[in-house]
Protein backbone atom coordinates (compact mmCIF):
# COMPACT_ATOMS: atom_id res chain seq x y z
CA UNK A 1 0.00 0.00 0.00
CA UNK A 2 1.15 3.98 -1.44
CA UNK A 3 1.80 6.44 1.71
CA UNK A 4 -0.94 8.43 0.30
CA UNK A 5 -3.25 5.21 0.02
CA UNK A 6 -2.47 4.65 3.80
CA UNK A 7 -2.82 7.92 5.15
CA UNK A 8 -6.32 8.49 3.30
CA UNK A 9 -7.35 4.80 4.82
CA UNK A 10 -5.89 6.68 8.10
CA UNK A 11 -7.98 9.96 7.81
CA UNK A 12 -11.52 7.79 6.65
CA UNK A 13 -10.32 5.22 9.78
CA UNK A 14 -11.07 8.90 12.12
CA UNK A 15 -13.77 10.00 10.35
CA UNK A 16 -15.49 6.36 11.48
CA UNK A 17 -14.47 6.93 14.60
CA UNK A 18 -12.42 3.00 14.87
CA UNK A 19 -9.49 2.91 16.29
CA UNK A 20 -9.16 -0.90 15.61
CA UNK A 21 -9.18 0.62 11.63
CA UNK A 22 -6.64 2.87 12.89
CA UNK A 23 -4.63 -0.20 14.79
CA UNK A 24 -4.32 -1.85 11.68
CA UNK A 25 -2.66 0.68 9.95
CA UNK A 26 -0.12 1.15 12.53
CA UNK A 27 3.07 -0.56 13.27
CA UNK A 28 3.87 -2.01 16.51
CA UNK A 29 6.36 1.24 17.11
CA UNK A 30 4.09 3.58 15.35
CA UNK A 31 4.26 7.35 16.41
CA UNK A 32 1.48 9.83 16.72
CA UNK A 33 2.97 13.92 16.98
CA UNK A 34 -0.95 16.29 17.83
CA UNK A 35 -1.27 19.67 17.07
CA UNK A 36 0.39 20.69 19.98
CA UNK A 37 3.08 18.66 19.30
CA UNK A 38 2.97 15.81 21.63
CA UNK A 39 4.65 12.46 20.71
CA UNK A 40 2.84 9.13 21.90
CA UNK A 41 4.57 5.73 20.19
CA UNK A 42 3.55 2.28 20.66
CA UNK A 43 0.14 0.86 18.46
CA UNK A 44 -1.87 0.52 21.78
CA UNK A 45 -0.53 4.29 23.60
CA UNK A 46 -1.95 5.80 19.87
CA UNK A 47 -5.21 3.59 19.85
CA UNK A 48 -5.54 4.74 23.43
CA UNK A 49 -5.41 8.07 22.91
CA UNK A 50 -7.88 8.00 19.47
CA UNK A 51 -10.40 6.11 21.94
CA UNK A 52 -10.52 8.97 24.28
CA UNK A 53 -10.28 11.94 21.68
CA UNK A 54 -13.36 10.20 20.23
CA UNK A 55 -15.65 9.90 22.85
CA UNK A 56 -14.03 14.04 23.64
CA UNK A 57 -14.73 15.26 20.39
CA UNK A 58 -17.58 12.37 19.26
CA UNK A 59 -18.22 14.42 16.10
CA UNK A 60 -14.87 15.29 14.62
CA UNK A 61 -14.63 14.83 10.77
CA UNK A 62 -11.89 15.46 8.73
CA UNK A 63 -12.78 16.77 5.35
CA UNK A 64 -9.28 16.24 2.68
CA UNK A 65 -8.90 19.78 0.97
CA UNK A 66 -5.97 19.10 -0.83
CA UNK A 67 -3.15 15.84 -0.94
CA UNK A 68 0.48 16.63 -1.62
CA UNK A 69 2.89 13.49 -2.03
CA UNK A 70 6.51 12.84 -2.78
CA UNK A 71 8.62 10.00 -2.65
CA UNK A 72 8.14 8.26 1.13
CA UNK A 73 6.02 11.69 2.46
CA UNK A 74 2.44 12.35 1.84
CA UNK A 75 0.65 15.50 3.46
CA UNK A 76 -3.17 16.47 4.08
CA UNK A 77 -4.22 19.70 4.51
CA UNK A 78 -7.72 20.43 5.69
CA UNK A 79 -10.64 22.23 4.84
CA UNK A 80 -12.99 23.26 8.27
CA UNK A 81 -16.24 24.42 6.87
CA UNK A 82 -17.68 24.46 10.29
CA UNK A 83 -16.20 23.97 13.90
CA UNK A 84 -17.19 21.03 16.02
CA UNK A 85 -19.46 20.81 18.98
CA UNK A 86 -16.56 22.16 21.53
CA UNK A 87 -14.55 23.38 19.61
CA UNK A 88 -12.94 26.11 17.19
CA UNK A 89 -10.52 24.62 14.86
CA UNK A 90 -8.90 26.91 12.10
CA UNK A 91 -10.77 27.08 8.54
CA UNK A 92 -7.23 25.24 7.59
CA UNK A 93 -4.57 22.78 8.55
CA UNK A 94 -2.20 20.18 8.31
CA UNK A 95 -4.37 17.16 9.19
CA UNK A 96 -1.34 14.63 8.74
CA UNK A 97 2.45 14.39 7.23
CA UNK A 98 2.99 10.47 6.90
CA UNK A 99 6.12 9.24 5.87
CA UNK A 100 7.03 5.43 4.90
CA UNK A 101 9.40 3.71 7.92
CA UNK A 102 12.89 3.70 6.75
CA UNK A 103 12.78 6.50 4.24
Amino acid sequence: MSVETTARAFVQAINRRNSEELAALMTGDHAFVDGLGVRLEGRERVKAAFDAYFRMVPDYTITVEETFSEGPVTVILEARKEPTRRMDLCLRRIVGAYRQRGA
